[in-house]
C-alpha cells in the first residue's frame, strides 16, 4: 500500500502515516479522518460572519494573518482587489498553490507591523483578522490596524484574549 493512502471503513476515513527520520520509516500507524462535511474549522466557521461586516461594494480589503487564503479568496468574489498578508512563507506559498494566480488578490509575506510592507498608502475599505492577532503585541497591532481603514472603513477582527502575548511576557 502507498504512503499516506486513503481507506473508507464504516464511513470513517483512515490514513495510513509514516513518520520518516533520516530517511527511514520508524513508525506506521492509521490515524482516523473525519469525512469533509464532519471537519470543522474555528477560522472558517467565522468566515461567513465576516463577510457579512464588509460594507457595500468594497474596492480593496486587507486579510490580516491569511493562513492558507480561504477567506482572502471569499473576500475576492465581493471585492475588487484583496491584499492577504502572512509572516509565514509556506503558508503563502500554500494559499498560492490552493487558490492559483488571482487577479485580484495580492499574496504578501510579511509582518503587518514591518512599515515597509507594501500596503495600500490609502487605506482599505475593510481590514480582516482572523485569529492573527493575539500573535503580535496588542497596542501597536491595534493602532496599525485601525490606521489602516479607511475614513468610514471596517475593521473586523476574530482573536483570542490573552493578558499578555508571548512578546510582553519575554520582555518581563
Amino acid at each position: 500500500m502507498r504512503r499516506n493512502s486513503v481507506l473508507r471503513q464504516d464511513s470513517v476515513h483512515l490514513r495510513l502515516a509514516s513518520r520518516w527520520v533520516g530517511g527511514s520509516r520508524v513508525r506506521r500507524m492509521w490515524m482516523p479522518q473525519l469525512p469533509q462535511p464532519l471537519r470543522w474549522d474555528h477560522n472558517a466557521h467565522y468566515h461567513r460572519w465576516l463577510l457579512h461586516q464588509l460594507p457595500l461594494a468594497p474596492r480593496n480589503v486587507l486579510d490580516v494573518g491569511c493562513g492558507a487564503g480561504g477567506l482572502a479568496a471569499k473576500l475576492a468574489v465581493r471585492t475588487a482587489h484583496v491584499d492577504a498578508v502572512d509572516v509565514s512563507a509556506p503558508m503563502i506559498t500554500r494559499a498560492r498553490t490552493l487558490y492559483g494566480p488571482t487577479g485580484n488578490i495580492r499574496w504578501l509575506v510579511g509582518d503587518l507591523l514591518d512599515p515597509g510592507l507594501p500596503l495600500e498608502h490609502e487605506g482599505y475599505d475593510a481590514v480582516t483578522a482572523v485569529s492573527s492577532l493575539h500573535h503580535m503585541p496588542l497596542q501597536p497591532a491595534l493602532r496599525r490596524l485601525a490606521g489602516l481603514v479607511r475614513p468610514g472603513g471596517v475593521l473586523a477582527i476574530i482573536g483570542f484574549y490573552r493578558r499578555a502575548s508571548p512578546t510582553v511576557l519575554s520582555r518581563r
